[in-house]
This record gives structure tokens, sequence and C-alpha cells, in this order.
């Protein structure tokens, strides 16, 4: 689409419709470039707030040791 759009952009018989498809072309070609940055964008998030749930488990799981050990040592 994006290259029929352009080509209808660049004759020179249809000026009024090349230049509205010139632009329709050069939005077809921002959202193509948009969805090139979200879409590894959103996969890099989801990997990360998987290893921050993990790292926060296993934080967790120190801390009640930790916890437990001081709370053991006190009596």
């Amino acid at each position: 689409m994006i290259e029929t759009f352009d080509s209808l952009g660049d004759m020179s018989l249809f000026s009024q419709s090349g230049g509205i498809a010139g632009g329709i072309s050069q939005a077809l070609f921002t959202t193509q470039m948009g969805l090139a940055v979200a879409i590894p964008g959103l996969l890099v998030g989801r990997v990360l707030d998987q290893r921050e749930q993990a790292l926060t488990g296993e934080l967790t799981k120190i801390k009640d040791i930790l916890c437990a050990e001081d709370a053991g040592g006190a009596r």
C-alpha cells in the first residue's frame, strides 16, 4: 500500500490527488516505522517485567529468612 500511494503521489498528471496520495503514503510509512519501534519495545518491556517479578520474589524470600533469624535470636 505504501508503494502504491507513493507512486500515485509521484504522478504529475493528477497533481491534486497526487498530493493526497503522497500524504497517505507518508502517513502509512510513519505508521510502519512506529510499529517497528513499538513491537520490540513491548517485547523487551515484558521480559523486564518478568525479571522484576522474579527479583522481587527472591528479595522477599531473603527478607523473610533474615527476619526469621533475627526473631529467633532475640528470644
